[in-house]
């Protein structure tokens, strides 16, 4: 049985590709194809947690309470069993899992490896399918997901992640590295990289261009509207303020994660527009620290000299200012949306 591992990147569409692997599962496994379930129904991210470090911690584990080293460890046991089973007892011809943490969460070669020693063995063939951002794209998208995690970037890109002396590149955004440590674990014919652009992805998006890579048929299927997409600039200001204002450590963010989920879900529907850019100067410092390694891609992995498009001109000479009287009205507005009426 052949099988077929996206691993994202973060902010390619991953989530449009996930629902619709979810809501066919029944048509895909009647074509032969099966969709990973033991692992998460749509982003089976239990199996990147499953290779994370035992003593690293995120949302995944926390809510799970995974951050015990033996709750983690008979955990970690129990789900691969399951995921073993899983494989073993599959009839189709395709085996496909679906998570873009693989991309956020397995920053080491010995994550990855350890995956790849525990995939091979259950599988005839294992192809990867990875999308590519440009680098100052996916840190703004990265931006709005950092405020709807409860965080206070400083700045809208991680410039001072870019800046520091004597530093390798920071390793979510480093995409050598990452086809590095993915063609070491599993092969360098086994990864197949391609760039997150309309203009590329056969189809025009990620659904069509997955399916195509993967022999799936594409059903017509109704997805739902695109979740966590980029909130307006005022939308994106009232939520950073709500994030000063319940501004703690992780047991702070974790309590109001619940208003937080609430205030995000209502900006996105009531707080339309354009979001906030960074000057373009700073997203072309931000930029150039990926270019060697950029470089070292294209030749590698897609034959040329550039990998993406270098067209600044969407980013204003000088940042618009925030206006805050709109961010203060979106706050007064989930505020009047939270109240009961009156009997």
């Amino acid at each position: 049985m052949r099988a077929v591992l996206h691993i994202g990147t973060e902010k390619t569409g991953s989530s449009s590709l996930q629902a619709y692997l979810s809501r066919g599962a029944g048509e895909l496994a009647r074509s032969g194809v099966h969709c990973c379930s033991s692992a998460g129904h749509g982003n089976n991210r239990a199996l990147a947690a499953a290779f994370m470090d035992p003593g690293e911690s995120d949302d995944y584990t926390r809510l799970h309470g995974l951050d015990d080293e033996a709750a983690r460890a008979s955990w970690r046991a129990a789900f691969l069993e399951a995921f073993a089973a899983e494989v073993a007892n599959c009839r189709a011809d395709v085996f496909v899992i679906s998570s873009e943490h693989f991309h956020s969460r397995l920053l080491e070669p010995a994550q990855v490896a350890g995956l790849a020693a525990f995939l091979a063995p259950l599988f005839d063939d294992i192809q990867v399918r990875v999308y590519l951002r440009r680098q100052d794209e996916l840190a703004l998208s990265f931006y709005s997901q950092k405020l709807r995690a409860g965080f206070i970037p400083p700045t809208i890109l991680p410039i001072a992640n870019v800046r520091r002396p004597r530093r390798s590149p920071p390793p979510y955004f480093d995409f050598e590295a990452l086809l590095g440590r993915w063609a070491d674990a599993f092969g360098e014919v086994a990864v197949h990289p391609c760039l997150y652009d309309r203009g590329v992805l056969h189809g025009g998006d990620v659904v069509s261009d997955f399916c195509q890579f993967a022999g799936l048929p594409l059903l017509d299927l109704a997805l739902p509207e695109p979740v966590n997409t980029a909130l307006s600039a005022p939308a994106q200001a009232a939520l950073l303020r709500f994030n000063e204002c319940c501004a703690g450590d992780r047991e702070s963010r974790d309590r109001h994660r619940p208003t937080r989920d609430a205030l995000a879900a209502y900006l996105q529907a009531h707080g339309t527009g354009a979001s906030v850019l960074p000057p373009r100067a700073e997203a072309e410092e931000f930029y150039a620290a990926f270019a060697a390694g950029n470089a070292a891609v294209a030749r590698r992995w897609f034959g040329r000299d550039r990998l993406f498009p270098e067209d600044f001109s969407r980013y204003p000479e000088t940042p618009a200012p925030v206006d805050w009287e709109r961010a203060a009205d979106l706050l007064a507005g989930f505020a009047a949306s939270r109240v009961e009426p009156a009997c």
